[in-house]
């Protein structure tokens, strides 16, 4: 993809949420714009070794970018437990948001000020901040587009007061942004768009659909060759992939009903689980690495696109976050839906009403609800196919939905499209 010479290089500022499901995406349309713009990169202060040990900034003489993606450093107080902590109430969460756009406040008066500011949609405040510095404003939302409609169609949702008044604050400061941008492609949601599009809070805005934006393969390359020797190992459609993402983790009592069923389906599996949690696993479990001769690996940290991507990959089971959802639904591999909170709900019901998947009832952060191993055994086995009664008719359908995904983010996808029009500016 290449811009027009006549489009004008600017200064572009990207300010992110402290959690790695936000900064992810934003990070990867930094380095797209910065083909074309200069972009700063503005994080939180204690993720910043995080974001260079793992990897994930573009290395030197990458052709990727053109090296012009600063990580600035954001000065907000918070340490990574904080950054890190989800689940302890809707005051501390405003509490956090409050906090870093106060410091991003305090950075504009020390810094040149930039031609563009992106922040993440959580930050709504942000949006008048920018809007009174005379500087044009987008927020990024990284989730779906269903997500995104149900932003600006807040209001007198039973069980949903805090996610409305948040709602209400993003959707009103919308009035001070030029546009907003979405995490997704056009043809996951369709009919959630075309409500966007008719929506009188985004009447006359710049509505870009440029995702999802997928991350190139991880500078850890010891350990994902050693897990793709794994893979290489165990036949076609015969291995179980498990992660709840980067912040989540089941109760002890789940994590041991986990892995019975794990231990009662008899195939090889992955489990992304912190080496914290471990113990909580039926005794049998209690290792497992690349080259010790068992048929799991359970590992603090996976390659997850790539082994979403290899073919011996029968099912994964997942929080369904938004990045996860659709690197499953690029990979073509059916889901087993686990959510936990906010947007998961309506991702893993996605996979279900496509025919790619599956989900538990009842689950939750907040939940008692203990799921037993052998009803978790029972629906991977079903949406893997291994009892025979879905004749591969989740597979086909991922396949299916894998090659929509791929034309959208394609050369002349609706993604790619969107995309050249926002990084005109």
């Amino acid at each position: 993809m290449s811009l027009p010479n006549t489009v004008p290089r600017r200064k572009v500022l990207l300010l992110n949420f402290i959690h790695y499901g936000h900064i992810l995406p934003l990070l990867e349309l930094g380095k797209k714009l910065s083909q074309y713009h200069d972009v700063d990169f503005v994080v939180a202060t204690a993720r910043i070794p995080e974001i260079q040990s793992r990897g994930l900034l573009p290395s030197e003489g990458t052709t990727a970018t053109t090296g012009s993606l600063n990580l600035a450093d954001l000065r907000d107080g918070l340490s990574l437990d904080a950054c890190n902590v989800i689940g302890d109430g809707a005051v501390a969460f405003v509490q956090r948001l409050n906090v870093v756009v106060d410091a991003f406040n305090i950075y504009l008066e020390s810094h040149a000020a930039p031609d563009i500011i992106i922040a993440d949609h959580f930050l709504h405040r942000a949006a008048k901040i920018s809007h009174l510095r005379g500087i044009p404003f987008y927020f990024f939302h990284t989730a779906s587009a269903l997500s995104a409609l149900e932003v600006y169609d807040a209001g007198n949702k039973p069980g949903m007061e805090f996610e409305d008044g948040l709602y209400l604050l993003m959707k009103e400061a919308t009035v001070h942004a030029t546009g907003i941008i979405i995490s997704t492609a056009r043809e996951l949601h369709p009919d959630a768009v075309a409500k966007l599009e008719a929506n009188p809070a985004l009447s006359g805005k710049d509505l870009r659909l440029v995702g999802p934006i997928f991350a190139p393969a991880s500078s850890r390359a010891t350990e994902q060759a050693e897990i793709w020797a794994w893979l290489d190992h165990r036949p076609t459609g015969s291995v179980v992939y498990v992660s709840f993402g980067s912040l989540i983790c089941p109760a002890p009592k789940q994590l041991y009903e986990l892995g019975r069923a794990l231990f009662l389906l008899g195939k090889p599996f992955i489990l992304s689980l912190r080496t914290a949690q471990r113990h909580h696993l039926p005794e049998e479990l209690h290792s497992g690495a690349p080259g010790d001769g068992r048929d799991f690996l359970i590992a603090e940290w996976a390659p997850q696109k790539m082994i979403l991507g290899h073919p011996s990959l029968a099912v994964f089971v997942s929080h369904c976050g938004w990045n996860s959802a659709t690197e499953a639904i690029l990979g073509g591999v059916p889901v087993v839906g686990w959510p936990f909170n906010g947007d998961q709900y309506d991702n893993s019901e996605w996979f279900r009403v496509h025919g790619i998947g599956e989900k538990f009832a009842g689950t939750g952060q907040r939940s008692e609800k203990v799921l037993a191993a052998d009803e978790i055994a029972r629906l991977i086995r079903k949406v893997a196919d291994w009892d025979g009664s879905a004749e591969g008719s989740y597979k086909r359908k991922a396949v299916q939905w894998s090659a929509v995904l791929r034309n959208a983010i394609g050369p002349t996808g609706s993604s790619t499209k969107d995309f050249e029009q926002l990084a005109k500016f």
